[in-house]
């Protein structure tokens, strides 16, 4: 299954919208330093190895790309709260 651009942002920002309800921010509008969100990163990216390795079966796809799905949300709630520098081709 093959997805559009506007399809895939579509499902980031509800992943978005679910960290939001899940987990809080301060009173300045941050949940976790730019160190924390790498940290959650890394540990979402070991959560789909694992799946992948430990349930190889037709399901690890779903499962590992709803772990990207995550990785995705979570690197752009990084961004909301710290910024990012614009990439210059």
């Amino acid at each position: 299954m093959t997805l559009f651009r506007k399809e895939v942002f579509a499902l980031v920002d509800g992943e978005r919208d679910y960290q939001d309800a899940k987990y809080p921010t301060d009173d300045k509008g941050v949940s976790a330093t730019p160190e924390g969100f790498l940290l959650v990163i890394e540990a979402l990216v070991l959560a789909g190895k694992t799946a992948y390795v430990v349930a190889p079966t037709p399901k690890e796809k779903e499962a590992v790309m709803d772990v990207i799905r995550k990785i995705a949300a979570t690197a752009v709630r990084a961004m909301e709260q710290h910024g990012a520098p614009e990439r210059w081709v």
